[in-house]
């Protein structure tokens, strides 16, 4: 996802704008961290504004979040212990509770939270 390419790479803001468009831009910034943050309060700052992001993001925010859960359930090279995992199971379900409307998504989401639970 485009949030991951402005966290990890030395792509710019402007990079995403030229290759894609302004309004694009504008979904991939609602979901990208804050980088003065640590990760603790960036996870925190993502579970506060949940519920202030676009429709569009909202939907993309849900599919990420089942996409990590997926992979972290099904990948046993992954070097988490099964608290860790537990842990971004529990913050990524309080992130996506406090996303408002897509009542349907969410409970989608939850189907696949339980089931990774059940895979550990």
């Amino acid at each position: 996802l485009l949030h991951d390419v402005l966290e990890k790479t030395n792509a710019t803001e402007r990079d995403i704008q030229n290759l894609f468009s302004k309004e694009i831009l504008t979904i991939v910034l609602e979901l990208t961290d804050n980088p003065s943050l640590n990760k603790n309060e960036q996870k925190k700052a993502q579970v506060k504004t949940a519920g202030l992001l676009s429709e569009t993001a909202s939907i993309i925010r849900i599919a990420d979040k089942a996409q990590n859960i997926h992979f972290i359930s099904t990948n046993h090279n992954l070097n988490w212990t099964t608290e860790q995992k537990f842990e971004y199971f529990e913050w990524s379900e309080e992130v996506v509770q406090n996303i408002n409307g897509l009542t349907d998504l969410k409970s989608q989401f939850m189907d696949e939270h339980r089931w990774a639970r059940l895979k550990l």
